[in-house]
């Protein structure tokens, strides 16, 4: 069941990746490099899951409260983009 969520969370990191060198520089460069790290610590975290089970209590809860700031960060990042987008096209 882990497969599936960890082999589309490569293929993002993959191609946010090949994506941003395509991007010129720049504050949309900025974003895409930061969107690209927090995809990579996501993919990171998904090949951790098989091994979750095996921290300890507190590591766990430490591990999943920051991968939660991280995910929360990702999507203020997004948002963002979307509104620079946005703003670019005049809408």
């Amino acid at each position: 069941m882990e497969l599936a969520p960890i082999a589309l969370m490569g293929y993002a990191w993959f191609r946010v990746y090949r994506l941003r060198r395509r991007i010129p520089g720049g504050v949309m460069k900025t974003a895409c490099n930061i969107l690209s790290e927090l995809i990579g610590l996501f993919f990171a975290g998904y090949l951790a899951v098989p091994f979750y089970t095996m921290l300890p209590e507190y590591s766990r809860q430490v591990l999943t409260g920051v991968m939660f700031l991280f995910a929360a960060l990702f999507a203020v990042i997004v948002i963002n983009l979307f509104q620079m987008i946005l703003e670019e096209a005049g809408v």
